[in-house]
C-alpha cells in the first residue's frame, strides 16, 4: 500500500486589491519502490522542497513522478528540480523535450494503487491523483478544494465543470488534499 505524506502544507491569502500570496500544498507519495512529488510547489518554494525531500532520505533525483494537478506556478513552478522525473499532467507525460498525450477519459495509472484523474474546472486541464492506502482511498486535487469541503473556491474557469469534478471526488475519496490547505475527511 501506498504512504502519502504531506511535505508542505499551502496557503492563500489576499494581501490587498488584485493582490495575493499562494503557495500550494505539496505531497509525497511512496509505493513499489516509487517516489511521486503532487505539486511542487512556486520557484522560491524550491529550498524549502529540498529540506523536505532531505528528511525523507531522498533527493530531487530520486523522485520519478511530478504530478502537477494544473499549471499554475504556484503549483509547477519547482518542477525544474526533477530533470530526471516524468512530468504528469492533465494531458501529457513529459520527460525532456517529448510529450506523450495519454487518453483523458480513463484514468492513467502511474502504478499499483496510483491513478491520475482529469477533475476539470478550477482550470480546463486539471487533474487528481487517487491513492489507494490501509486507511482508505486519498485524492490529491490541486485547486479542485481550496482547504475544506464547504470552502468557496475564489478562482475558477469552468463553474459547472468544477461542481461535476468535486462530486466525482466526494465519492471516490476517502480523504481529500486540497491545493492550499490540510487534508481533510469526506463527510459522506
Amino acid at each position: 500500500m501506498a504512504k502519502v505524506t504531506i511535505l508542505s502544507t499551502g496557503i492563500f491569502r489576499w494581501l490587498g486589491k488584485n493582490h495575493c500570496q499562494a503557495r500550494c500544498t505539496t505531497t509525497l507519495i511512496q509505493t513499489d519502490g516509487l517516489n511521486i512529488v503532487v505539486d511542487p510547489g512556486n520557484v522560491s518554494d524550491a529550498p524549502q522542497l529540498k529540506k523536505a525531500l532531505t528528511k525523507h532520505s531522498l533527493s530531487p533525483r530520486d523522485i520519478h513522478f511530478v504530478v502537477n494537478s494544473h499549471n499554475h506556478p504556484d503549483h509547477a513552478g519547482a518542477n525544474f528540480l526533477f530533470s530526471r522525473a516524468t512530468i504528469v499532467d492533465g494531458e501529457t507525460l513529459n520527460q525532456a523535450d517529448e510529450f506523450v498525450f495519454y487518453n483523458t477519459k480513463a484514468p492513467l495509472l502511474l502504478t499499483s494503487g496510483v491513478s491520475v484523474i482529469t477533475t476539470p474546472g478550477h482550470t480546463a486541464t486539471d487533474c487528481s491523483v487517487l491513492i489507494k492506502t490501509k486507511k482508505g482511498t486519498v485524492a490529491v486535487v490541486g485547486d479542485l478544494f481550496w482547504q475544506g469541503q464547504k470552502d468557496k473556491i475564489i478562482w475558477m474557469e469552468y463553474p459547472r465543470k468544477l461542481k461535476v469534478s468535486q462530486t466525482k471526488i466526494l465519492k471516490l475519496a476517502d480523504y481529500i488534499i486540497p491545493g492550499h490547505g490540510r487534508m481533510f475527511k469526506v463527510k459522506k
